[in-house]
């Protein structure tokens, strides 16, 4: 096991507070942190805009500077856009009692 900010390490990889990821060539990083707030994920010292998420090496949710979110287009055009890969899929279900 091997601790990183951390001497008794429960996982094989632990890392103490945050992790950062740099960019080959640039000084360019972005974040990973663990604190009392949550799990974040911080690119604003990287200079790139969108935060994107893959699944299977395609992408499949978006978070734009400005805060759109997209999920299932990469332009998000509203707060939260949805966009179906068929359309006789519904785009949002809703089940249970809210």
């Amino acid at each position: 096991r091997v601790g990183i900010g951390i001497t008794s390490p429960s996982y094989e990889l632990t890392v103490n507070n945050r992790i950062a990821i740099k960019r080959d060539g640039t000084t360019a990083y972005g974040l990973m942190t663990f604190d009392g707030a949550g799990f974040k994920l911080d690119q604003s010292n990287s200079g790139y805009s969108p935060l994107i998420l893959l699944a299977q090496g395609s992408e499949k949710m978006r978070v734009t500077s400005t805060g759109l979110v997209g999920i299932g287009t990469n332009n998000p055009s509203t707060a939260l856009h949805l966009k179906s890969t068929a359309d006789a899929e519904p785009y949002i279900t809703i089940t249970g009692r809210y």
